[in-house]
């Protein structure tokens, strides 16, 4: 499917169900999650949350926003909401590219925007410099296990945005979901960070924390 199939798809699906969908996943207590879509956002309304971020969307994105739903849309929590809460598109983007200047350990690209909601701080971001949508998987949980970089945090899918609207679509399966560590990564992270820890001495302790 094109672009434009895509966000016809996305409209009528969402109509034929009420605009409410389940998630497919698990709520605390049991039982599959369901949730209400909110409607599309306006032109100025997407305009504002694009000023805030400060990072243009490539158009597909800002089709799903501006055309389909203002959030909640698509696989496991769906999109990040347009709205300026605390776990919204804008805030969430905003909030790990300004900690490139408050923690040396820390690197969050530019050109990364977290788009889908996957639970436990896991996103599917999408990489706007690609021509294709490139959809790289942000994984923080990660970082905890030895030795410690937060380059490890990112991997490469080997789908694009595009192939993951036209499984959520279909209901068919992504033909190959297999990840493979961001090499892009490295190169875009600038000089004088300290993202991986170095070799400790007997008795030393981590120099190097995520804390944030």
């Amino acid at each position: 499917m094109d672009a434009d199939q895509l966000i016809a798809g996305s409209v009528e699906k969402l109509n034929s169900q009420g605009r409410q969908l389940t998630t497919g996943l698990l709520s605390v207590t049991g039982g599959f999650i369901k949730l209400d879509i909110p409607p599309p956002v306006s032109v100025t309304e997407w305009a504002a949350t694009v000023e805030v971020m400060g990072l243009t969307p490539p158009p597909f994105i800002t089709r799903l926003y501006t055309e389909v739903g203002g959030g909640r849309v698509g696989p496991f929590y769906g999109t990040l909401s347009a709205d300026d809460s605390e776990t919204g598109l804008a805030r969430t983007y905003r909030d790990r590219v300004d900690m490139n200047k408050r923690y040396p350990s820390w690197f969050w690209p530019p050109s990364l925007l977290p788009l889908l909601d996957a639970g436990c701080g896991i996103f599917y971001c999408v990489d706007c410099t690609s021509s294709d949508l490139q959809v790289i998987r942000y994984d923080p949980n990660v970082y905890e296990q030895r030795p410690k970089d937060m380059g490890r945090c990112f991997t490469t899918c080997s789908f694009n945005l595009y192939d993951v609207w036209n499984s959520w679509l279909t209901e068919m399966p992504l033909p190959d979901k297999t990840r493979l560590p961001w090499a892009a990564y490295a190169g875009l992270v600038p000089e004088g960070k300290r993202l991986q820890n170095r070799r400790r001495r007997p008795g030393e302790k981590d120099q190097l924390t995520m804390d944030f």
